[in-house]
C-alpha cells in the first residue's frame, strides 16, 4: 500500500482505485492508506455473472463505487454472490441482482475474459453488441468500454473491435495506458475517452 501512495504523492494523483476479484477483503486497508495520503480511495470488484449460453459458465463485471449509494450496492451484490446462491456454485450474481442494485456503481466491459470480449473473439459480434447494449440501458454514462494491453493476443485482436463499438454505441472508452499500471490514475480528457476520476465527483 505504501508503494502506491507513494506513487500517487509522487505523479500527483489525486485518486486511486482497486479492484479485488469476487470479494472486498483489501478495501479496507486501501482506503485507510489512501485517505491518511489525502487520497481519493476508489473501491471496485470483479463480479462475476452466469453465461447466458452456456451452463456452468461466468463472464466477468468490473464495477466501481461512484458515491456511497454506489459503496453499499457493492457490498449488497458481493455479498448476494455467496448467500444468494445454490450451495457449491461459485460465487456469483444474476442479472436481476444488477438490476436491483446497479445505482451510483460504474461498470468497465472487462478484458477477453468479458461476456463482450468472449462474443467478438468468438466471431459473434451481433451478441456482443446485443450484450453491450444491455450494459449500455443499464448504466448509461456509468459504463466504460476497457482496453488493455498486457501482452496477449486476444487484446490486440479485441481492441480494433471494441474502439469501433465504443464509436458506434457513443460509449466512452479508457485509454490502453490507464489499464497497464498497478492503479487507475486520474488523465487528462481525450477525445472520446474518459476521465475516471471526473466520473466520481
Amino acid at each position: 500500500m505504501e508503494d502506491i501512495t507513494s506513487l500517487c504523492k509522487q505523479y500527483h494523483m489525486p485518486a486511486v482505485a482497486i479492484c479485488d476479484r469476487a470479494n472486498l477483503f483489501g478495501s479496507l486497508e486501501f482506503s485507510k492508506a489512501c485517505t491518511s495520503k489525502g487520497i481519493q480511495p476508489i473501491i471496485g470488484c470483479i463480479v462475476s455473472l452466469p453465461h447466458p449460453n452456456k451452463e456452468g459458465q461466468y463472464w466477468e463485471l468490473p464495477l466501481y463505487a461512484q458515491n456511497e449509494n454506489g459503496y453499499q450496492n457493492l457490498l449488497k451484490l458481493v455479498s448476494d454472490s455467496y448467500t444468494a446462491i445454490t450451495p457449491g456454485l461459485a460465487p456469483h450474481i444474476t442479472w436481476e441482482n444488477l438490476n436491483a442494485h446497479h445505482l451510483g456503481l460504474i461498470a468497465f466491459t472487462g478484458g477477453s475474459e468479458s461476456l463482450v470480449g468472449q462474443f467478438l473473439l468468438n466471431n459473434q459480434e451481433t451478441d456482443a453488441i446485443q450484450w453491450l447494449q444491455s450494459l449500455h440501458t443499464l448504466f448509461g454514462d456509468r459504463l466504460y468500454i476497457e482496453l488493455s494491453r498486457h501482452g496477449r493476443e486476444e487484446e490486440t485482436i479485441l481492441e480494433s473491435y471494441l474502439i469501433d463499438c465504443a464509436y458506434a454505441q457513443h460509449i466512452p472508452w479508457l485509454p490502453p495506458i490507464m489499464l497497464t499500471l498497478p492503479i487507475v490514475p486520474c488523465i487528462q480528457r481525450m477525445k472520446h475517452s474518459c476521465v475516471f476520476h471526473q466520473a466520481l465527483t
